[in-house]
Order: structure tokens, then C-alpha cells, then sequence
């Protein structure tokens, strides 16, 4: 597929952006630049609102990252709804879209992409050796005293990792960053470039939310993977892909590290 075709196919996957043509105007490649950067910066200052601000101020629902997921899922479907199409705000339609998602196991291709991503996991080694120990500045609310249902603690940390972020964020992501940001991106600036940008905030937002380089090169080479399975097919694509990986991610992690997860 040459740049320009798959160009067409990222501008043409969401609705929204039926009006933002590929050969389109200055003033239109700005405006589609401004429009991916606003929600990047929507997205960063949401998800940091949810986990840092409101998680440890609720009350303990079984343990800490039991509210971490709760909260995160929250966000997440709040910023799929309110950048939706209001003709597509349905219970229905989103249950329709699901099933494409879901429909996406049977493309061998996106079984190449889960491969890949899960792949992308032997940066770590890297980035813990170049900035594994540099810690960013955070802010956390004060956590609160109460504490829900803490018996169940083990079993609810289990389901919500599970649940919320081996499935729920990564398709909420996808649809925002393949199938929204990435899109204004290459309009404004060309394929590579949009590609490159988009995996680099991408990367970026996750080191903010952590507050570490941990994961940047990481996360970095798993934006491209998923960029360019969306670029090919489509962010249902892409979010099959990272949804996939992801849960086998959080099935190991819980395998390893148990209770300190």
C-alpha cells in the first residue's frame, strides 16, 4: 500500500474526519493538528485526574488498585462517549462495535500484530538500563482511611486487572488514539511523521501517569506496532491487537508478582 493509500484509509476511518480531506487547505491541516493535540492533552489531564486525584480519595474498594481500575475505566469510557458522534451515544452501537473488534480474530494478521506487541516487551531491559531509575514528579491526593469489602481484595484486584486493563482501556484507547489522534495527525503532517508523533505522545502520556521512564522506548515501539495495524486495516484492528496483548500481559504479571500488583 503506498503512503498516499494508506493516508486515505486513516482519514476515512473515523466519520468525523469525512471533512477534513486529504488534499485539504492550511487551514484545515492546522485545525486537524490543534484538534489531535487538544485531545491528547484531554486525555493526559483526565486519566491523571481519575488515578492520582479521585482513586486514592474514594474509599479502598478491596485494595488500592482495585480503585485504580475502577477509576480508569470510568475515564476511559467517559472519553470514548463524549468524542463519539452523537448519533453513535447507543448502548447498541456499542455493543455493534464490539462485535467488529471482536470479528478481528479471525484475521490472521491481527494474531501477527498481537505477536508483535507482545514482542515489543524485551525493551524493558533497555529502558531499565538507560532511565529505569528516573522518577518523575507526581501529585496524589490523600488516600482515604476506609476500606470496602477488603476481604475480597485478592479476588476484586484480579477481575479489575483483568477487566479494566487487560481489556476496557486498551479498546478505549485504540478508538482514541488510532482511531481519533493518529488520523488528525497524518493529516497534518504525512504518514511517517503522524505515525511517529502519535507513538511518541502515546509513550509520553503513559511516563506522565506513571511518573517514570520506565516503559518509554517500550511504549514508544508498541505505539508504531498498533499505528501501523490501524493504518493497514483499522483501529478495531489495532484494538483487538491491544487488547489481546494486553491481557496476556496482566496474566503473566499476576502470575509473577501476585499480591503487589
Amino acid at each position: 500500500m503506498t503512503n498516499r493509500g494508506i493516508h486515505y484509509t486513516l482519514v476515512m476511518e473515523d466519520e468525523k474526519m469525512a471533512d477534513l480531506p486529504v488534499q485539504g487547505g492550511q487551514t484545515r491541516t492546522w485545525f486537524a493538528l490543534l484538534q489531535a493535540l487538544g485531545l491528547v492533552l484531554l486525555i493526559i489531564l483526565a486519566e491523571y485526574s481519575a488515578r492520582h486525584l479521585v482513586g486514592p480519595w474514594l474509599p479502598t474498594i478491596g485494595a488500592w488498585r482495585v480503585n485504580d481500575m475502577l477509576v480508569s475505566a470510568v475515564c476511559y469510557v467517559s472519553l470514548v462517549v463524549l468524542t463519539a458522534p452523537q448519533a453513535k451515544r447507543h448502548l447498541s452501537i456499542f455493543w455493534q462495535e464490539l462485535g467488529r473488534i471482536a470479528a478481528q480474530a479471525r484475521t490472521p494478521s491481527s494474531w501477527v500484530g498481537v505477536s508483535l506487541l507482545v514482542g515489543t516487551g524485551w525493551l524493558t531491559v533497555a529502558d531499565h538500563w538507560l532511565w529505569g531509575r528516573i522518577d518523575l514528579p507526581v501529585w496524589n491526593a490523600p488516600s482515604s482511611t476506609l476500606t470496602l469489602f477488603s476481604q475480597a481484595g485478592p479476588l476484586l484486584r484480579v477481575i479489575s486487572l483483568l477487566l479494566v486493563n487487560g481489556l476496557l482501556v486498551p479498546l478505549a484507547e485504540e478508538r482514541l488514539w488510532r482511531g481519533l489522534i493518529q488520523p488528525r495527525m497524518v493529516t497534518s503532517m504525512g504518514f511517517v511523521p503522524g505515525l511517529l508523533l502519535t507513538a511518541l505522545l502515546f509513550s509520553l502520556k503513559h511516563a506522565i501517569i506513571d511518573a517514570s521512564f520506565g516503559r518509554l522506548l517500550t511504549l514508544c515501539a508498541f505505539g508504531l506496532v498498533v499505528g501501523y495495524i490501524a493504518a493497514r486495516g483499522s483501529w478495531k484492528q489495532s484494538a483487538f491487537a491491544h487488547g489481546a496483548a494486553n491481557t496476556f500481559a496482566t496474566v503473566i504479571l499476576l502470575f509473577t508478582m501476585g499480591g503487589n500488583v
